[in-house]
């Protein structure tokens, strides 16, 4: 769980500076 956290978190992070729409990658994420 440890490692997945952090890596998931990571991953999320990453897509949504490269798309720079957080709003927006946040609400389709979720």
């Amino acid at each position: 769980m440890l490692r997945w956290e952090p890596n998931a978190y990571a991953i999320k992070i990453f897509v949504v500076v490269q798309t720079a729409l957080p709003r927006d990658n946040l609400a389709m994420l979720h």
